[in-house]
């Protein structure tokens, strides 16, 4: 169990090269991840090769046990609840940890989400959605976030 938690904390970091994530980014995400990295994999069932996928989120295999896998760290971290319906206060402070998000483009995330009922898919589609936005922001432009 431990190395998958090493797994994934040496993919986040060496894939912060290609995906373009801040360094500081992904040093915060593995913080709020990794200690629940473990009783997801459990819960889920998910691959660990497929999960490594995440920081990248490169070619991310449409695969359910993924997205719930997503939406188990989400609401262990309390960002959604047991239906996926996102706590926007919580996810606000969560997603603020990682430069540079603001409260603008948490809000954005979460309005284009909020059409998706399916609690996995919800969660799958904020987590791609807010790290493609972190992937492109060009920190001198807060206007440039491409949604």
């Amino acid at each position: 169990n431990m190395k998958v938690i090493i797994i994934v904390v040496l993919c986040a970091l060496a894939i912060s090269e290609q995906a373009e994530l801040p360094k500081e980014a992904l040093k915060n995400i593995a913080k709020f991840i990794v200690p629940h990295v473990v009783a997801c994999k459990g819960i889920t069932g998910v691959d660990p090769a497929i999960a490594t996928k995440l920081v990248s989120h490169a070619h991310l295999p449409d695969d359910r046990k993924l997205k719930c896998f997503i939406k188990c760290i989400y609401e262990r971290l309390g960002v959604v609840d047991a239906d996926g319906i996102i706590n926007e206060k919580i996810a606000t402070k969560v997603a603020l940890t990682v430069p540079p998000t603001t409260e603008k483009h948490v809000k954005s995330w979460i309005k284009a989400v909020e059409g998706i009922s399916e609690p996995c898919e919800r969660s799958y589609m904020l987590y791609v959605t807010a790290t493609k936005a972190l992937e492109v922001e060009d920190t001198t432009n807060e206007n440039s976030l491409n949604l």
